[in-house]
């Protein structure tokens, strides 16, 4: 039985102690002083998932469906539990340490650390390429724009590497093992687009190894490593089945499944026949020449947000003029960039971009290349529409890349691989017996460094560095001027800070190779330089001004106009929110809204509100000028069931919508139509309260006309979300229109217990022919797909972790660096 030597492994436990601090210290107001970040997505979820969380905690049952956003939508994407997975519980327990989201940062030093030890990169070495994967800007302005699950899934990237590492370089069985619990815990945390890049970095890296293989003849080992990272794939996907086949089954009724609309009249742009529109996908590309971002941080300004500090010159020239500054810089965003608008740089940290060139000039074995062509498709898929001859390919031909926005997510692999193959670079350096001649290599990479950061400062003065929009405005040039000059010097000023700082790391290696520092002194110098070189970026967008105390609480707090809303003890309405409908979640939390917040909802529902919600919308704002709310001109919003508008946070503001249909009505008339053109069509000019629109190329209808007597009722007696109980009276038979949304998968309904066909009308409502008579009508949510995943995900999850621990158990000792720290 091995025997745990503790001693040898205290080293590491010491440095990821160091690592704890590090987070701890830039956190400090989250971990030490009990804030908590006040970031848009994170807020949102709260209310995106109020409903489900509640109706678990009562009833202990998984919801399938919520009624909280969009009238109605699948729980898939929101706040699905996965019982089946065990290896969420483990990233959500190590993810509490020492607070969580900081605690992903965390994770991703300790993977990158570990992963360099698995490349025997020396120790301080694989600090250094710990800190500049885990500190880069783009890790930090993620967790600003609070997209955590994709940070989660970029940390646990070193970790899948790292297993190959093992198989194809130590132990193929202890590497299959960390590349199966690493696979599961990237997945884990849904987020495609990133495991996407992850494929390409693990491909680059395969090639790499396999050519090496091919040059020293060893492929039978190579091919038994390959068998075994293979299955610990297949277990690794399979604990995360549960998602997999509701996500598959889910996606196709979403915004990036197949489109059922042709374009509105006058629209020339041709609609996809399934993912998202190609303008929607490369809105965010970047500019030929913004990867220098990776290297200086404000060569495009920094962050969209107004930074009045940054424009001296301009407010010089305002007072000057005798104008109050403030009138310009309050409009006058940072960032100059052609993107819609960004959170901040993908800095990447210019010592690492250096060590980077380096790694290329003294790095021998295939990996370079692997590593180097992996960073340049990285930044070919940032550009976009702007490089079209890849990316339009890519949209068109490979799988599942065309449900993917902001392609500048890419960067992502060129951060992963500069931090590593700069790190090989380092130890190539430490390995070499004769340093001094690597001094030839050290000339060529300052050389290649220092010409790309002279050439910008030499060619800031020929640059344009208005926007288009402020080009086409009509300032006076003595304010065009100043706005140029003070973006010129935020770029010369950031090639001067790159300067310094590699020219400090070059004259430590200098000496280094000279024999004039110890291996120790020098790396720790550097570590400590890129430590400060990526600290004070990050702090310029992830600082102390986001944390606040009761951020949650402050922004759910009900207002007058929630608390008047409230006061109805039916809870079974609708609720428009006026302001910004369909991009916020926080009417959400407190009631059923028609709005939402959500990068995955209906397909159906968003071309409803594009083609006839929106404008319904627009013409209460307009009737609401004159004091004539007009929703006898709303049938939709009142098919809904939209019983109140808030038109502001005021009791005073709030508007009861008297025409709202309630839960259920029957119609007498039922318009037959072709398609969905015609469908939605019809919507704009029908009575929602007579008449039900049916596709009769999908649905059948008995009769176009039902008699309707005056006592005939539907009554919504028993309510969640994902299982509704009716009682229905009416003397003839009847078609009754339930104002919930329809979903093709998954609900069942009945009448008396007897099984009954649930029909698609109005675009978007179900509808049901109910008997005459008194009846009990049942509707309920089953996702079978779900418990067939969770039966799949637990045993492969048994399998797995089972596997880890015995192969661990065995192998304890595999993981020692080659050189011994001290």
């Amino acid at each position: 039985m091995p025997k745990f030597d503790f001693k040898a492994y205290l080293p590491h436990f010491i440095i990821v102690a160091i690592f704890f601090i590090l987070i701890s210290i830039y956190f400090s107001p989250l971990v030490f002083q009990g804030k908590t970040m006040n970031v848009h997505d994170i807020v949102q979820y709260q209310g995106m998932a109020k409903e489900i969380i509640d109706f678990r905690q009562k009833f202990h049952e998984e919801p399938f469906w919520t009624n909280a956003m969009f009238g109605g939508m699948p729980n898939t994407l929101i706040n699905m539990q996965q019982w089946g997975n065990l290896i969420k519980p483990i990233h959500e327990y190590i993810s509490r340490f020492p607070g969580y989201p900081p605690s992903l940062v965390l994770i991703g030093m300790i993977c990158f650390y570990a992963m360099l030890l698995a490349f025997d990169v020396h120790w301080i070495a694989a600090i250094i390429g710990a800190i500049g994967f885990g500190f880069s800007s783009f890790t930090f302005i993620s967790l600003v724009a609070g997209h955590n699950a994709k940070v989660a899934c970029m940390m646990y990237m070193p970790l899948v590497i790292a297993g190959m590492a093992i198989a194809y370089r130590k132990n193929w069985l202890l590497g299959a093992s960390v590349f199966g619990i690493g696979v599961a815990l990237q997945i884990v945390n849904n987020h495609v687009q990133i495991t996407y890049y992850l494929v390409f970095i693990g491909l680059a890296y395969f090639i790499a190894e396999l050519l090496q293989v091919l040059k020293t003849k060893t492929l039978p080992a190579f091919m038994k490593a390959n068998i075994g990272l293979s299955i610990a794939a297949i277990l690794a996907l399979g604990t995360h089945a549960g998602y997999f086949l509701s996500i598959q089954e889910y996606s196709k009724y979403t915004i990036r499944g197949e489109s059922i609309l042709k374009p509105l009249e006058g629209n020339t742009k041709e609609v996809p026949k399934e993912g998202l529109d190609k303008d929607y996908v490369f809105n965010y590309s970047y500019s030929l020449d913004e990867p220098f971002t990776f290297i200086m941080a404000d060569y495009y300004g920094g962050a969209s947000g107004y930074a009045p500090d940054k424009y001296e010159n301009v407010a010089k020239e305002m007072r000057k003029q005798g104008y109050d500054p403030n009138q310009i810089l309050s409009n006058l965003p940072a960032y100059f960039g052609n993107q819609p608008g960004v959170a901040g740089p993908m800095y990447m940290g210019n010592i690492i971009v250096f060590l980077f060139i380096l790694g290329m000039v003294v790095v021998k074995h295939p990996i370079k290349w692997a590593l180097f062509g992996a960073t340049v498709f990285g930044i070919l898929m940032a550009y976009g529409k702007n490089f079209p001859l890849l990316n339009y390919f890519l949209f068109d031909y490979f799988p599942i890349y065309n449900k993917f926005r902001s392609v500048t997510m890419a960067v992502v692999i060129p951060q992963f691989c500069l931090s590593l193959l700069g790190m090989l670079g380092l130890q190539q350096l430490l390995l070499a017996k004769k340093k001094e001649a690597l001094l030839k290599s050290l000339y060529i990479a300052v050389g290649l460094i220092g010409g790309i950061l002279a050439l910008v400062f030499i060619s800031a003065g020929s640059v344009n560095y208005l926007t288009e929009q402020e080009l086409g405005s009509e300032l006076p040039d003595w304010i065009t001027g100043a706005i140029a000059d003070d973006r010129k010097a935020m770029r010369t000023g950031e090639a001067l800070r790159a300067f310094v700082f590699i020219g400090l790391v070059c004259a430590i290696l200098y000496f280094y190779l000279k024999s004039k520092l110890k291996d120790n002194l020098a790396l720790g110098a550097i570590a400590l330089l890129v430590l400060v070189d990526l600290w004070s970026v990050d702090k310029r967008y992830l600082n102390e001004s986001l944390f606040q105390k009761k951020v949650m609480q402050t922004f759910y707090t009900p207002n007058e106009a929630d608390l008047y809303v409230l006061e109805d003890k039916d809870p079974n309405y609708r609720v428009l929110n006026m302001e910004n409908p369909f991009n916020e979640s926080r009417t959400s939390y407190f009631h059923k809204s028609v709005g939402g917040y959500s990068p995955a909802k209906l397909r159906r529902y968003q071309d409803l509100v594009e083609r006839v919600m929106y404008p319904e919308i627009q013409g209460l704002y307009t009737n609401l000028k004159k004091n004539e709310p007009g929703f006898d001109k709303t049938p939709v919003l009142n098919m809904l069931n939209t019983r109140y508008i808030m038109a502001g946070e005021s009791a005073n503001s709030v508007l009861s919508n008297q025409y709202a249909l309630g839960n259920a009505w029957f119609v007498p008339y039922v318009y037959q139509v072709n398609d969905p053109e015609e469908e939605i069509k019809a919507l704009e000019t029908f009575n929602s309260a007579t008449t039900a629109v049916i596709d009769i190329s999908k649905f059948k209808s008995s009769a176009d006309k039902f008699e309707v007597d005056s006592t005939a009722i539907i009554t919504l007696t028993d309510y969640k979300p994902y299982d509704l109980t009716y009682k229905s009276s009416n003397a003839k038979p009847g078609f009754a229109v339930f104002s919930e949304v329809y979903y093709p998968k998954g609900w069942t309904a009945t009448i008396d217990e007897k099984e009954a066909e649930i029909k698609q009308v109005n675009f978007v409502l179900r509808a049901l022919e109910v008997p005459a008579g008194e009846h009990t009508i049942h509707f309920k949510m089953v996702n079978d797909k779900y418990v067939l995943g969770n039966i799949i995900g637990f045993v492969c999850s048994i399998f797995l972790i089972a596997g880890v621990l015995m192969i661990g158990f065995f192998n304890v000792k595999q993981l020692k660096p080659t050189k011994k720290i001290g």
